[in-house]
């Protein structure tokens, strides 16, 4: 059985140019990741309704 432990949150903004460190003494990580998108752009041509 695991012993009781300590869950931190901590949001941080991840850049393409960056590192990013894992903290000292981190048993495991959860990550959630949002993509940036299309830009707008149209995979067709524009339908009206």
């Amino acid at each position: 059985m695991m012993g009781k432990r300590e869950l931190v949150e901590v949001v941080e903004e991840l850049k393409s140019s960056g590192t990013w460190m894992v903290p000292a003494g981190c048993k495991s990580v959860d990550v959630f990741i949002v993509g940036g998108g299309g830009s707008g752009a149209s995979s067709g041509p524009e339908r009206g309704g």
